[in-house]
């Protein structure tokens, strides 16, 4: 009836302000808080807003610069297998599944190996030209398999490990020296002295890197072999 409507108008003006074009939900100031154009609750207790969708669909926030059904970017909870996703750039860029494990299929990572055969040479780059064998993999395409490096697609907190197969005594070398090198500089190294044994070298650490800085494997003095004894690989951490 007409009163029960004017009840529900009264309420829901007491509920919704329109202040300098910005509409505010529980709040009589929305022109107070950061640009948003609409802003609900206020700071005085717990705020939630619900997306309602059936178990067979999905809800989420959407954030669009152009027309069309395709994310751009946002948050999206599909019901049916209880998974969130976060999407950037028109892709899903962080996806948590049912059980809470977060994968994300675009974080920059590698594995580089190189079919077999020796390293007699002292002073050169160690170059792992194969990165789709053995476990490999080469994701957002960082790592470059002409040169061995991997160059950093932005600031962070990267992961290398490697592994080499190497014996000194077939260089006539009584000891065997790799580098890691950032931008061509030494910053850490695998090393052993012995003689007559194969003896595999390995070494992880953690780098502060910017974009563009790039990181690669450097041989000093020594013998070793390629194929699946040894590796190169990376990842951005965060």
């Amino acid at each position: 009836n007409l009163m029960s409507k004017q009840s529900e108008l009264a309420q829901l003006a007491d509920a919704v302000t329109v202040d300098g074009g910005k509409v505010g939900i529980k709040t009589s100031s929305p022109s107070s808080y950061l640009s948003g154009n609409l802003v609900v609750g206020d700071s005085n207790s717990d705020q939630y807003v619900s997306l309602v969708s059936g178990s067979a669909n999905a809800a989420g926030l959407m954030f669009q610069d152009t027309t069309g059904t395709s994310i751009v970017g946002g948050i999206r909870y599909t019901h049916s297998d209880n998974a969130l996703a976060a999407w950037t750039n028109g892709a899903e860029a962080m996806h948590i599944d049912a059980s809470g494990r977060v994968t994300m299929p675009s974080q920059p990572s590698f594995k580089a190996y190189r079919a077999g055969g020796a390293i007699n040479t002292n002073y050169t780059d160690l170059v792992f030209n194969d990165t789709s064998s053995h476990g490999g993999h080469n994701v957002g395409g960082h790592y470059n398999t002409a040169n061995g490096r991997f160059t950093c697609p932005c600031d962070g907190r990267y992961l290398f490990t490697a592994q080499l197969l190497t014996n000194p005594s077939s260089s006539s070398n009584s000891y065997m020296t790799a580098f890691y090198r950032i931008n061509g500089t030494f910053v850490a190294f695998l090393a052993h002295s012995h003689l007559s044994s194969w003896v595999t070298e390995g070494g992880a650490m953690i780098l502060s890197l910017s974009a563009s800085d790039y990181v690669d494997l450097y041989l000093e003095r020594g013998s070793g072999h390629y194929g699946i004894y040894s590796y190169f690989s990376g990842t951005l951490l965060g």
